[in-house]
């Protein structure tokens, strides 16, 4: 890959630095923490709706045994000695170890997300948000369940996880491998696709295989769900317009813009509070009274990802994706206005990335029914089943099937 265009419009929206201070680190600023925060928050809404998760950040640095209890020798962690301190430690490995340690302390009353960022060696070339050196922000959470829930508990982070990824106005497809994985006694893969249709995984979820359960000396079956920042590179992908970034309204740091001047500050105020009730996220931004001004200023809200602009001077509302200003009605309460807008504007979106998931996988053939006598011969080759099964006429043979995605590669990230 290498279109770096989406890490400048994120640089452009005070999201990221643009240049990251190291080789492999970004450098995520005050609006990309905003981000961030939003998709985990949105993700622990979904986990609440069947469980009541504890949210934690492990330390900086962990101990090295534990660890290589568990992963052996890794060759992609850091590990080092501290002076002062006398033993060997990993330097933000993994989250599952510990995480598994504090679930069997407290024997798996809830799940545990936590949150933070990983540390890897980077071996070649790496993108921006995609393959770092620093992972951030990386999402893990581990659920210790029976055996015999297994099945229903990971169906339920399943549709957790899709959910929060529709949210960032991108579309998904959950595969399950159809090449068996050691780490995992069941794995689904949440794929999505690039501007180009090419498929990409947003997320994993894990039924640890028995051979890491053991090593984590756990009774009881693991579920271990990861997802990165990777979830917001995608959508700077897919989301842009002449002016920039153009976040879906659940993640956009301001989701409402207003432009005034100094003589109608006080109804930009108004409209504000209003706002703040409505939990509508707004800022106000302040200009002289001229046309230019007010061009300047509506141009830099959009730059930085914001949805929609209002203006009090001449009270028009500006969409996005396309750019069009239409009037605001005199006796329209704007809360109401706004929520109808930020939902229209998270329709076009999502409408524009499905058409780009449907050129890329649907129309191209690489997600289709295909029936178990055809699926060994077929050219690409089954890279996975959909979750849930969908069963349809096979492409090939006319047969029943089911839903597969088929790739050329055996596996993209």
């Amino acid at each position: 890959m290498t279109d770096r265009s989406y890490v400048h419009a994120l640089a452009a929206a005070r999201m990221i630095t643009a240049t990251p201070a190291a080789r492999g680190i970004p450098v995520w600023r005050e609006r990309g923490l905003v981000t961030a925060d939003l998709l985990l928050k949105l993700f622990i809404a979904r986990v609440q709706q069947f469980s009541r998760p504890l949210v934690i950040e492990h330390p900086f640095l962990l101990s090295v045994q534990p660890y290589q209890r568990v992963f052996g020798n890794y060759a992609n962690s850091y590990t080092a000695k501290v002076p002062g301190l006398d033993r060997k430690w990993v330097l933000r490995p993994d989250n599952l170890h510990i995480n598994a340690a504090q679930l069997a302390g407290s024997k798996g009353t809830c799940p545990i997300i936590a949150t933070g960022g990983l540390l890897r060696t980077l071996r070649g070339g790496g993108a921006e948000m995609f393959r770092d050196r620093h992972i951030w922000p990386a999402i893990q959470a581990n659920h210790l369940v029976d055996r015999a829930d297994a099945t229903s508990a990971l169906s339920h982070w399943r549709q957790a996880v899709e959910e929060t990824i529709t949210s960032a106005g991108l579309p998904t497809v959950t595969v399950e491998p159809a090449v068996e994985s050691s780490y995992g006694r069941r794995c689904l893969l949440v794929v999505s696709c690039l501007p180009s249709g090419r498929p990409t995984v947003l997320a994993t979820l894990y039924v640890l295989s028995d051979m890491y359960r053991r090593r984590l000396r756990l009774a009881a079956d693991l579920i271990d769900v990861g997802f990165t920042g990777k979830i917001v590179a995608v959508a700077a992908m897919h989301h842009r317009d002449s002016r920039g970034l153009a976040l879906p309204s659940a993640l956009a740091p301001i989701q409402l813009g207003i432009v005034t001047t100094s003589h109608r500050q006080h109804i930009a105020e108004a409209w504000a509070e209003r706002l703040k009730t409505s939990r509508i996220r707004g800022q106000i931004l302040t200009v002289h009274d001229s046309t230019s001004a007010r061009w300047r200023a509506e141009r830099r809200m959009h730059r930085e990802a914001t949805p929609l602009v209002v203006s009090t001077a001449t009270d028009v509302l500006v969409r996005r994706l396309p750019v069009n200003r239409v009037p605001i009605p005199p006796s329209s309460e704007l809360w109401q206005l706004a929520a109808k807008e930020l939902a229209a504007h998270d329709r076009r979106l999502a409408d524009l990335s499905v058409r780009c998931f449907e050129r890329g996988l649907r129309d191209t053939a690489l997600l289709r029914h295909i029936c178990a006598a055809c699926a060994p011969t077929a050219r690409p080759a089954v890279f996975g089943w959909a979750e849930p099964g969908d069963v349809g006429a096979c492409s090939s043979c006319g047969k029943t099937g089911r839903k597969a995605l088929l790739s050329e590669t055996e596996r993209f990230y």
